[in-house]
């Protein structure tokens, strides 16, 4: 006696996104309206968005500052790197120099 299988429910279908992409004009406007000291339930109501669309803009600025500030801190220690590979080869120069004279 054979038993026969249930068939798999089907996924329903996946929707598409119902956000929609501020343009630069709007994040300009939220940008601004922050920058005037709004509280940012105050930007939404203003600019016509979420606040949580208002957070999202703020969130990406932090992020973009703080990679912004993780790049010069890597230019920087890359180049304190650079500089202490030079002292020490110039060190190592001048101890070879002091080997190499008689005494």
């Amino acid at each position: 006696m054979s038993q026969s299988l249930s068939p798999i429910p089907s996924r329903k279908a996946v929707q598409p996104s119902r956000r929609r992409h501020l343009d630069q004009r709007k994040i300009d406007q939220i940008r601004q309206l922050l920058a005037e000291g709004y509280r940012q339930a105050e930007v939404a109501r203003l600019a016509g968005v979420s606040a949580s669309t208002v957070n999202r803009v703020l969130e990406r600025d932090r992020h973009q500052a703080i990679a912004k500030e993780l790049h010069a801190l890597k230019q920087l220690v890359d180049q304190l790197l650079a500089e202490r590979e030079t002292q020490t080869r110039i060190m190592r120069q001048l101890l070879d120099l002091r080997q190499d004279q008689p005494r």
